[in-house]
């Protein structure tokens, strides 16, 4: 009876470890699975805005604009906008596909 305590118990731990484990995955994969739909509906936006833009309203044309501007700098003579870049979604493409390298592994 020992010897098989010795033997399964590490492996019910990590089994439960495993288990304790998947909400915490399964909530990082919806996360990125909402990061890629914001940076494809963003992309879709961009690519036909001018073509679009009259056509939106002001709250449509505001949440555009604060998706593109990642700050606004004004001093006493210039503004400047400083926009997102397309790595940043890059990024969060990416991040998706190495989710399944970031599961920790059995021991």
């Amino acid at each position: 009876m020992a010897q098989f305590k010795e033997r399964y118990q590490p492996l019910d731990e990590q089994k439960h470890q495993l288990e304790d484990e998947i909400p915490r995955v399964e909530a990082e994969l919806d996360l990125l699975k909402i990061n890629e739909f914001t940076s494809e509906q963003i992309m879709a936006e961009v690519s036909n805005l001018h073509a679009t833009w009259s056509q939106k309203t002001a709250e449509q044309r505001r949440q555009i604009v604060e998706y593109l501007v990642q700050d606004i700098v004004i001093r006493k003579d210039e503004i400047t906008l400083n926009l997102c870049n397309k790595t940043l979604f890059e990024e969060s493409t990416n991040r998706q596909r190495n989710l399944k390298d970031s599961l920790p592994r059995p021991t």
